[in-house]
């Protein structure tokens, strides 16, 4: 690399396809704050992958010119993609300022043949170990003793960090329905996943329209890089993410309890009224209640009289305000200034609710936690429907009667 960046006066970057960053030559020439935090980090963040494929340089057979983003803070650059027998192997990137010659051109694409032999891989190998680490995986969801010391050894884990496991709900694909199991979306972003790890290492079992990841994280520094990774393998692997729910194993003995709080929180934060499409155990707040509730309206009206009366009610303004009052802890300043209305006006909402649900159900303990849980769920749910209605259909499979999960 860095012979090469010395003969071309520019510096030199190979990342895998899912944009992983595997080597980089000494630093000449244009640089810029994209390119030094892929160094840093290892990787770069995600949000400039769908711009970035948008070039065609997934499928690209020759030298593809990226123009510069100002909304990236990225500079023009080449990709010259990587192939060994047609396969992807690997990007080599180089900054397009100056705009490279034809010349130069030729030059870097005389080395790609070489390199494709040294970063060639071979996808029967990648199978099998997809198949040891889903294994490995199981093996430690399911709570198997000495599970997590045969990871360690194998270096598929750190050796340090706490247990977490996240569900990564997937969104479902006409090509799911066709393809075998092997052509999944889950299969397919699980592939992606279980190739080697240039930051910290973690395991990766697929199931019916999800990823299970397991990591070990110090902090939430370690854990926003995985799904960072696992947000970048999506992309590349053409798998929509439809939400995440994260929990940590305090104890080996309780993993199953972790997969069920994980997954029950991709659920939470696949609602339509989710906005962030990811939420963890420590953030779960009030949601924690609802594990084992069906969601839909009944459970809203099974959970709380009040949150009925206030919704048959029919006006949104009252019971919204309602919500984001104890959402904030019946701070009024803070209620109205994220409502953006009056201080007298949230008064009048509240004493108008007031009125349909009795005086003591905003001040009630477990009463106005009900209230707001259950109003909560609504909102959630709510999303698109006509302002008032409290006869939504509900999520897919959703009965008329709450049951217990």
């Amino acid at each position: 690399m860095d012979d090469l960046a010395h003969r071309l006066g520019r510096s030199v970057e190979v990342d895998t396809p899912s944009f992983e960053v595997v080597c980089a030559s000494a630093q000449i020439g244009a640089i810029d704050d994209r390119r030094i935090a892929s160094i840093i980090h290892r990787s770069p963040p995600p949000e400039p992958v769908p711009w970035i494929l948008s070039h065609g340089i997934q499928d690209a057979v020759a030298p593809v010119r990226l123009p510069a983003n100002p909304e990236f803070e990225m500079l023009p650059r080449v990709c010259f993609p990587v192939r060994r027998s047609g396969k992807l192997c690997a990007y080599l990137w180089l900054f397009d300022e100056p705009r490279m010659t034809d010349t130069e051109i030729a030059r870097v694409t005389g080395f790609i043949e070489p390199l494709a032999r040294l970063f060639a891989h071979d996808d029967g190998g990648l199978h099998d170990r997809a198949e040891e680490l889903g294994a490995l995986a199981a093996e430690i969801l399911g709570g198997a003793e000495d599970s997590v010391v045969t990871a360690l050894d194998g270096g598929y884990l750190p050796d340090d960090g706490r247990l977490t496991v996240h569900v990564v709900r997937l969104g479902e694909t006409v090509a799911d329905a066709a393809d075998p199991p092997e052509g999944s979306s889950a299969r397919r972003l699980q592939l992606e996943l279980s190739r080697l790890h240039r930051s910290r290492p973690f395991l990766v079992t697929a199931e019916a329209g999800a990823v299970m990841v397991v990591e070990r994280s110090r902090s939430i520094v370690d854990t926003d890089k995985v799904l960072d990774e696992v947000r970048r393998a999506a992309i590349v692997s053409a798998v929509d993410i439809e939400a995440i729910g994260s929990a940590g194993i305090n104890e080996l003995g309780r993993a199953r309890t972790a997969v069920r709080r994980a997954r029950f929180l991709s659920d939470v934060a696949a609602l339509p009224g989710w906005r962030s499409r990811q939420l963890s155990w420590e953030d779960a707040g009030a949601w924690r209640l609802l594990i084992g509730w069906e969601f839909n309206e009944a459970s809203v009206h099974a959970i709380s009289d009040d949150a009925s009366r206030l919704l048959l009610a029919g006006n949104r303004s009252y019971w919204s305000t309602v919500l984001t009052y104890l959402d904030n802890a019946r701070n009024s300043t803070v209620t109205s200034r994220q409502l953006f209305i009056h201080r007298a006006t949230l008064h009048y909402r509240l004493e108008r609710a007031r009125e349909i649900i009795g005086d003591d159900a905003l001040e009630d303990g477990w009463r106005a936690a009900a209230l707001q849980i259950a109003l909560r769920l609504h909102a959630a749910l709510g999303e698109g429907r006509a302002e008032g209605s409290t006869s939504g259909a509900g999520l897919p499979g959703s009965g008329s009667i709450p049951r217990r999960r």
